[in-house]
């Protein structure tokens, strides 16, 4: 939410913009520096800021709350992450995941495959031509049936679950660049592996900052 009101503010400065979480200060999972520097940030720009407060569009005194008693004119609700690959076949598509699922399954290889029962990759799909990373992707690859160890409680996976952030996204786009021009010179594949950015956040507030 704190990306998209800076870039809506920087492209068009006209807009009265308005920012609300229901957690106490922006930025909630980044260390309390992070948010008041988003904070300072974003009042500095002119854009206002509610915390502690649910979004309640049906109530009148959710709107007065924000100084818009008629309203806003568009609002975007940006507080978890969906899966928006309705365009992919189903059965590439995993059945759990962040919001009841709807990711797109691949292989340590990052090719798109077709998914068994339990989200693991079966067999590749288009050919091996097509590969997935970032958003869309499920987030980890799961193991082959009885490849895991009893006594290892992530044995479940090959590549354990991954947050989706930007620099994760970077390091695999990478192996999933290098796999393309590998098929096309038939050179073996790359294996992709838990990306050690993955901890690491990256915030943009705006263009320049």
């Amino acid at each position: 939410g704190v990306e998209w009101a800076t870039e809506l503010q920087h492209y068009f400065p006209d807009l009265r913009v308005i920012l609300i979480d229901r957690l106490p200060r922006c930025l909630g999972t980044l260390p309390a520096s992070a948010a008041e520097y988003a904070e300072r940030y974003l009042h500095s720009h002119g854009i206002h800021t509610f915390y502690g407060v649910e979004y309640a569009p049906s109530s009148e005194a959710f709107w007065n709350t924000l100084g818009l008693p008629a309203g806003a004119d568009i609002t975007y609700d940006m507080h978890r992450v969906y899966a928006r690959n309705g365009f992919m076949p189903a059965n590439t598509l995993a059945l759990r995941g962040p919001s009841g699922g709807g990711w797109i399954v691949t292989n340590s290889r990052l090719q798109v495959c077709t998914r068994d029962s339990h989200d693991r990759p079966a067999h590749v799909w288009g050919g091996g031509r097509i590969f997935a990373v970032g958003d869309c992707h499920y987030g980890a690859v799961m193991a082959r049936q009885g490849s895991g160890k009893a006594d290892d409680s992530m044995g479940m996976f090959l590549i354990p679950p991954v947050p989706k952030t930007a620099l994760a996204a970077v390091r695999w786009a990478r192996v999933a660049c290098r796999n393309v021009v590998a098929l096309s010179r038939s050179w073996s594949l790359q294996d992709a592996r838990w990306p050690p950015e993955a901890g690491l956040f990256a915030v943009s507030l705006g263009p320049s900052d």
